[in-house]
């Protein structure tokens, strides 16, 4: 199978790219042919901070310029237009008739991207998934940008939160098939173990309240120590 996944800034540090890697990385080891597209800007035009050069396991990257929709509006309504040209001659619509995947996967956290990446896949004829990492993505079309899932071959959501959370502005992700993202199993039996004096509490995240909760975590910490010095 011909594997295309599809991700802002690869090469940037980010959970969602480690993930991206670890598909890619995966996919081939087990014999598929994949390849990576990704925009190296931000959606705010900016270089992504935190380069760190991905590996290259045996899959290639193909670096482009996503397009995003424009919301046609009384005031513009040739963005009709533009939002079809989109489909057909953008960088990525290239892309997907050049290298012909079997199945496009979508990783994406701008909101705005969704239709237009939607919409080139449905006019090449080429299934799409949507994998769904968080909410916070939601870009000038709002949740009107959304409407595209019901029409793509299937919608992955990273919990349940984030299904339920998308799914109160699209209902068609309700029915979303909830993947929790998965561990290396046998790295983690090869690992060494970090020894240190006292006990303590790891997590893996960036410090970000407004879905990481460490506030939560913190607070919930303090009130363990009370009783476990």
């Amino acid at each position: 199978m011909r594997i295309l996944l599809v991700v802002e800034t690869f090469d940037a540090i980010g959970g969602v790219q480690e993930v991206v890697y670890r598909l890619a990385a995966e996919f081939t080891r087990r014999g598929h042919t994949v390849a990576v597209a990704t925009d190296p800007k931000t959606r705010r035009g900016r270089p992504a901070a935190s380069f760190v050069g991905r590996m290259r396991d045996g899959f290639e990257v193909f670096t482009l310029r996503f397009e995003n929709s424009r919301p046609a509006t009384w005031r513009h309504p040739e963005r009709i237009l533009r939002n079809a040209l989109v489909a057909r001659a953008s960088p990525f619509a290239s892309l997907v008739r050049r290298w012909r995947p079997s199945i496009v996967s979508a990783h994406i956290w701008n909101w705005d991207l969704y239709p237009p990446i939607e919409a080139t896949c449905r006019v090449a004829r080429v299934p799409v998934t949507f994998s769904l990492h968080g909410f916070g993505g939601a870009g000038s079309m709002g949740g009107a940008a959304l409407a595209c899932l019901a029409n793509v071959a299937a919608v992955i959501a990273n919990s349940r939160g984030t299904r339920d959370a998308f799914a109160t502005v699209e209902p068609s992700v309700k029915d979303a098939h909830v993947i929790i993202g998965g561990v290396d199993v046998e790295a983690a039996e090869r690992a060494e173990p970090v020894r240190r004096e006292r006990p303590y509490l790891f997590c893996a995240s960036r410090i970000e309240l407004r879905y990481k909760r460490f506030d939560l975590l913190l607070g919930a910490f303090r009130e363990v120590t009370l009783s476990h010095p």
